[in-house]
């Protein structure tokens, strides 16, 4: 039988695997390609999921999160100029961070007691109340920004992967 952390942890790794097939075969200015005005490109949405996975983690109290290059932080913010820029810098190192990003981030889950995840999340946020409502949300919140990876990859003309 598995725990709540152990579903939550598989939870989190799959909708993690879903992102990275989906951006498996993105070159170049792929990554960079809006369906239309002020949408998301696949390079600022994986930016804002490996930002998203660290703050998540050090809001549970994890240490030890991969580093990150000079930068990123600001490069991937979500501000009123980050999600709409044309240049993200070296793009070709997202994959990997994202992957030792969300590797850390199931094992986080993982190993969160029950006490962590019934531990109330401070300071209050309008949609969590304890650690575990936001190792819940965090499946969802990368699965839905998989699924803008997917209307990227069919306005490049790919056919659908699943």
């Amino acid at each position: 039988m598995q725990t709540a952390s152990e579903a939550l942890a598989a939870a989190i790794g799959k909708a993690a695997d879903i992102v990275l097939f989906f951006t498996e075969d993105l070159k170049g200015n792929d990554w960079l390609h809006r369906p239309c005005d002020k949408a998301n490109c696949a390079a600022w949405t994986l930016g804002h999921l490996i930002l998203s996975a660290r703050s998540m983690m050090t809001r549970a109290g994890a240490a030890d999160l991969p580093p990150l290059p000079d930068g990123f932080e600001k490069r991937f913010a979500r501000d009123d100029t980050a999600p709409f820029a044309g240049d993200y810098g070296d793009v070709s190192q997202l994959r990997e961070i994202f992957k030792q990003t969300h590797d850390r981030f199931v094992a986080v889950a993982k190993s969160a007691t029950p006490a962590k995840l019934a531990e109330a999340f401070v300071p209050e946020h309008r949609l969590f109340k304890v650690i575990g409502d936001m190792f819940a949300f965090a499946p969802t919140h990368i699965a839905t920004h998989a699924g803008q990876i997917s209307t990227i990859r069919r306005s490049l003309g790919r056919p659908p992967l699943v």
